[in-house]
């Protein structure tokens, strides 16, 4: 039987308080504020874990005969300040590297402090964590791997600056660019809609975005979540600019890194970028993403009534359908840019009703459907002007978004 994830989690930052005195528990400690505790393996050391240090440990749970969780590692959980006093960080601020020990939590006290889900029916009052400390990873250790590792990213930078930066421009602090073809279209500002196509690269060589990665469409100016301080390059860029653009770790993936591994911690970073759209507003920038769509995907098929492309995936049977007709749809909404699926009516495991030219639908099924046949699949894609239009459908839909459908005609009602 495994325990739930969020029950897993509390127990990363609970060891609860007991009401009961110690003899309930023999062999176990009482720590004199009403926890207790048994070591196995007890190591000497000069100092135990503070707040901020992190620690890595494994850690079994159990009950008086129901094992939850068997021994698994946690690795470099910081050390947080104690909720209250009895909790996990309590008890591993008791240990030395190495030792390890059995603290017992209530089950009662997990659902108090925390409000628990999960633990009704419980077979017991108690819950028996087993804690083996592996390593205390000190905040000094902490400060002093970060030295080395922003001396390192210098140095690196330093070289790289001498080898391969010639032209390049410093235009804020550890943001460097280089245009390599000027463009002549309209300039980014920080209204426009941007499409860029993106590779990027440590400076060391390995690479974090593959030149074969979609396009990278945002404005400036939006919660994009994208990890680059590069607006002020971006914007002496205007459509057809190429450039090359270097990043220090603190205008790019900064101490965290990115990708498992491929930008580690403190390390810069070099982007290639291609402005291959600047847009003055979301409307114009909607036929070039249809545009872009088509020829990424090969589609042969021209537009037909409204602007809706209707391209067949598995034919139907008998005549198309018509006004006023009764079906039963099976669809899969995809965002343009990226086929990220934002509904389906297979997630509700039933086909969709819908009377053609009548059902409260958007515009585009209506003449879409028209154009098919029961039993046949075809893929949609349709502008705004048949979809959400200019106030889109928030916050799933945005303005002058164009979207693609596959439908599915199941039957004829």
């Amino acid at each position: 039987m495994q325990i739930k994830s969020k029950v897993l989690l509390i127990l990363l930052v609970t060891v609860v308080i007991l009401s009961s005195c110690g003899k309930k528990f023999p062999g176990f400690t009482d720590s004199g504020d009403n926890y207790f505790y048994k070591f196995h393996e007890r190591e000497e050391c000069d100092a135990h874990p503070v707040v901020g240090d992190k620690v890595t440990f494994t850690m079994r749970v159990y009950g008086s005969d129901t094992v939850f969780s068997e021994s698994h590692p946690i690795t470099r959980q910081r050390v947080e300040p104690s909720v209250y006093i009895g909790d996990l960080y309590t008890a591993i601020q008791l240990m030395c590297e190495g030792d390890s020990a059995t603290f017992i939590l209530s089950v009662d006290s997990l659902n108090f402090y925390y409000g628990v889900e999960g633990l009704e029916g419980f077979p017991g009052e108690y819950l028996y964590v087993d804690i083996r400390l592996l390593e205390v990873y000190t905040i000094a250790m902490q400060n002093a791997e970060r030295d080395r590792l922003i001396a390192l990213e210098r140095d690196i930078l330093e070289e790289y600056e001498k080898e391969h930066m010639s032209g390049f421009t410093e235009v804020v602090p550890g943001v460097f660019f280089k245009e390599t073809v000027r463009g002549r279209g309209p300039q980014i500002t920080e209204s426009t809609v941007n499409s860029l196509k993106l590779f990027g690269k440590t400076l060391e060589g390995e690479v974090f975005f593959p030149e074969e990665d979609d396009n990278l469409d945002f404005r400036i100016t939006d919660d994009h979540g994208i990890p680059f301080n590069w607006n002020a390059v971006l914007q002496q860029l205007r459509e057809g600019s190429k450039a090359e653009i270097v990043l220090t770790s603190p205008n790019a993936f900064g101490r965290s890194g990115y990708g498992g591994g491929m930008v580690k911690p403190y390390q810069s970073v070099k982007l290639t970028v291609e402005v291959r759209k600047v847009a003055n507003s979301p409307k114009e920038f909607e036929e070039y993403s249809i545009q872009e769509f088509v020829r990424k995907h090969n589609i042969s098929e021209r537009p037909g009534p409204g602007g809706v492309y209707h391209i067949t995936l598995e034919p139907g049977t008998g005549d198309l359908l018509r006004s006023g007709d009764n079906v039963e749809v099976h669809y899969v909404g995809y965002y343009i840019d990226n086929l990220e699926v934002f509904d389906s009516s297979r997630r509700y495991g039933q086909p969709f009703e819908v009377v053609i030219d009548q059902s409260d639908v958007i515009e585009g099924w209506h003449v879409g459907l028209k154009r098919m046949r029961v039993g046949e699949r075809a893929r949609l894609i349709i502008p705004s002007s048949l979809g959400y239009g200019e106030r889109g459908y928030p916050p799933y839909i945005g303005p002058y978004a164009p979207l693609v459908f596959d439908l599915e005609v199941v039957s004829k009602i």
